[in-house]
This record gives structure tokens, C-alpha cells and sequence, in this order.
């Protein structure tokens, strides 16, 4: 937990010459600075501003390498300084601790963040182990997680919340088979069955005969991709390329694809949700910034919620252990390459589960765990259930 947030706030260190290059005349090479993190992002706050005194000396004066003698007589100006001031971060150390507890004892490395939907603060950034800070920096494709925002972009372009789908085991969208996990099979289906189950055939289908690369990328952009999410520390950013082929565009449709994200953009999806706008996470809380996004409505939020339920009541998590009203969607994401696939030809997989109780919504990936549902939804229920 405090290695976390240590790399998030960030190491002291010496100044180098690009450090005094970048920081300005303040500064000297071997100066004590901020090298990493919120402490380097913000330095000149945290440092204050130095005295300054322009004295008028003789030129043989200063050739002779003597210090210069200030008096009134040959003080030009005197500028004051001014002492440090703190920032403030969103973290909120209930949520942080029970995130910790939560994936602590993960049998891969795991990431985990939480955000409040209502502002977009960061509550909480674990990663275990620790040493790279995966909640922010990592780079994964989502899996089945990102059906929110498809979801969303067939509501939006004509999909009706009460049409019937179909969920067979094969269905080929640009003469390329998409099948669902485990060769599964629903039949007919609502909706909300179908997200809830993550039937990938019936969600193809409607995307070839409802969406075009367009509108999908319009999407996902509305989620916040392809753009910085530009918190003060590094993060990955969110990067749905745009695609060529109706069957590129039902990859990244199911998450797949060329698709990469990380567990703090998509701690924001379901947070979106949730408050019915995306915005833009917030880091640290003072100063208050005055240049982020302006948030972005999620037209179909409230027909997305009961969907998420039904993930959580009797679709893909319902064995997880979550108690309460949590909202959700498991994510199982391929990754590799055929020399990757198991002997049945199966790609490893990251595991992902993403959700929201109350004003905290979350994110969590176990990188090659296996299943969302089994692997990452019992790791996440835990961190819901301390909440």
C-alpha cells in the first residue's frame, strides 16, 4: 500500500543539469529537488520561491572569483521570497486501505484503482507487487470490460433496450469467427442477459449491422480514449486506434483488438455510469485545477446500470461474493501470440473486473490471471465488501 502511493508521490533527489535547465536559475546542479512523481510535477510549489538580491559590482571584482559585498549602496533591487506550499491528493485512506487488503494475497501482479463518479478523484492506487505502478502505467487490452462503452455506442445509434439477441456458439463478421468463452451458447436472449453472460456473438452481430468505426471510436472517445488522462504523474494513455475492417472493429468492440488501456482510465467507465458523465480523474486536489475536460454524457447511463446489476446478480459475477448494490462487468482480455496458446489453442488471458457501490467506482486487472469473473471478481468483491 505505502510503496503505491510512494511511487505516486514521488522521490527526492540531486539536480542535474537538465533538472536546472528545466527549473531555471533558482537552481544549482546538486540542489535537493523533486526527481519523480507529484514531488517533481510540483517542485516549485512545493519548494516555495528564493530570495533574490541584484547587486551592481565591479566586473574585476567578480573576475578575481571573490564573493561580491552586498550593501545598500549596491543593492540594485531585492525581490522576496516566499515559503513551500502543500498539495493535497484525492486519495482517501479508507478506500486505499481496503484496496490494499483486497488484492494483497493476488497469485499474479495486480493493480487496482478507485474513483469517486461524482468528481472523478482518485480514492485509492494499489499495485501488487509493487515496483511498477501498473494502476496507472500498465497497458492492457480490456476484454469484455470495455461492453460498456459498446454497449453504450449501440444504445445511442438505435439499439433498443428491449430487443431480443442472439447468442450462438459462432458468429463471422468479415469472414472472421468470433466465438464466446468456454464455446458457449445462450440461445435467444434480452439485452441485458446477453451483456450480463458477455455473449460475444450477439454483441458482433449487432455491432455489424448497427455500428461503423466511426461511431464506435466516437464511443470510445466519449469514455475518454485517445486522449491524456494527464492526472501530474505518468499514466498510460487510453488508445483505441482507429480501425479499417468490419472485423477489426468487432475485436475492438469486445475489448480486443489493438485496444490498450490501463486500470485508472477504466476505473472511469464505470464511473461514468454511474454519475452519467465521464470526467477527467483528479489526482490532487489542491490546487484545484481550472483546465480539465469538461465532462461528457453518457446519453444511456441509466439503461446501462440494471445491466451491470444483472452482471452481479446472475451473469458472469454472481459467484464472486459481492454483497450490496454493485454495479458491474467482468473482463477475461486476450494477450500473446500463437506461440502463447495453450495445447486447446487458447491464448492466456488478463483478468478484469470493473464496477461501482455508491460514489466509488473501480477498476481492477491480475495480469495472465485467467477468468474476470473467477479470478478478478473474487479480488474485487473483497475490496466492495470493506467499503
Amino acid at each position: 500500500m505505502s510503496g503505491s502511493i510512494q511511487m505516486i508521490v514521488g522521490e527526492l533527489g540531486e539536480a542535474d543539469e537538465d533538472d536546472v535547465e528545466r527549473l531555471g536559475p533558482a537552481y544549482d546542479v546538486g540542489d535537493t529537488i523533486g526527481k519523480t512523481g507529484l514531488q517533481r510535477t510540483y517542485e516549485e510549489r512545493l519548494a516555495g520561491e528564493a530570495a533574490t538580491t541584484i547587486v551592481m559590482v565591479d566586473a574585476a571584482e567578480v573576475e578575481g572569483g571573490e564573493a561580491p559585498e552586498v550593501t545598500e549602496e549596491n543593492t540594485v533591487a531585492s525581490l522576496d521570497g516566499s515559503d513551500g506550499e502543500s498539495i493535497t491528493t484525492s486519495f482517501d485512506m479508507g478506500v486505499q486501505n481496503a484496496a490494499a487488503n483486497a488484492i494483497i494475497d493476488a497469485d499474479d501482479p495486480a493493480g487496482l484503482v478507485a474513483v469517486r463518479p461524482s468528481t472523478g478523484e482518485v480514492l485509492a492506487a494499489v499495485n501488487v507487487p509493487g515496483g511498477f505502478n501498473r494502476a496507472f502505467e500498465g497497458q492492457y487490452p480490456p476484454g469484455s470490460a470495455f461492453k460498456i462503452v459498446t454497449y453504450s455506442s449501440l444504445l445511442d445509434n438505435g439499439l433498443s433496450v428491449d430487443a431480443t439477441m442472439d447468442c450462438p456458439e459462432e458468429y463471422e463478421l468479415g469472414g472472421w469467427p468470433f466465438r464466446n468463452a468456454g464455446g458457449g451458447e445462450y440461445g435467444q436472449q434480452s439485452v441485458s442477459e446477453a451483456f450480463a453472460t458477455s455473449c460475444n456473438t450477439a454483441l458482433v452481430h449487432e455491432i455489424g449491422q448497427i455500428l461503423n468505426p466511426e461511431t464506435l471510436q466516437a464511443s470510445a472517445e466519449q469514455f475518454g480514449m485517445n486522449a491524456p488522462l494527464d492526472i501530474g504523474v505518468t499514466t498510460q494513455e487510453p488508445s483505441f486506434p482507429p480501425v479499417d475492417s468490419t472485423t477489426m472493429m468487432g475485436a475492438q468492440g469486445i475489448g480486443q483488438g489493438q485496444i490498450l488501456t490501463s486500470p485508472l482510465h477504466m476505473a472511469t467507465v464505470p464511473a461514468a455510469v454511474a454519475d452519467g458523465s465521464w470526467r477527467q480523474p483528479v489526482l490532487v486536489t489542491e490546487p484545484a485545477r481550472d483546465d480539465l475536460r469538461e465532462p461528457q454524457a453518457i446519453g444511456n447511463a441509466e439503461a446501462l446500470r440494471p445491466m451491470m446489476r444483472e452482471v452481479i446478480t446472475d451473469g458472469t459475477a454472481k459467484d464472486a461474493g459481492f454483497q450490496g448494490d454493485v454495479f458491474g462487468k467482468t473482463g477475461s482480455a486476450e494477450f500473446g501470440t500463437a506461440d502463447d496458446a495453450d495445447e486447446d489453442d487458447e491464448l492466456p488471458t488478463h483478468a478484469w473486473m470493473v464496477g461501482y457501490k455508491g460514489d466509488v467506482a473501480f477498476a481492477l486487472v491480475v495480469e495472465g490471471g485467467g477468468g474476470g469473473g473467477s479470478v478478478a471478481g473474487p479480488l474485487a468483491a473483497k475490496f466492495t465488501n470493506a467499503l
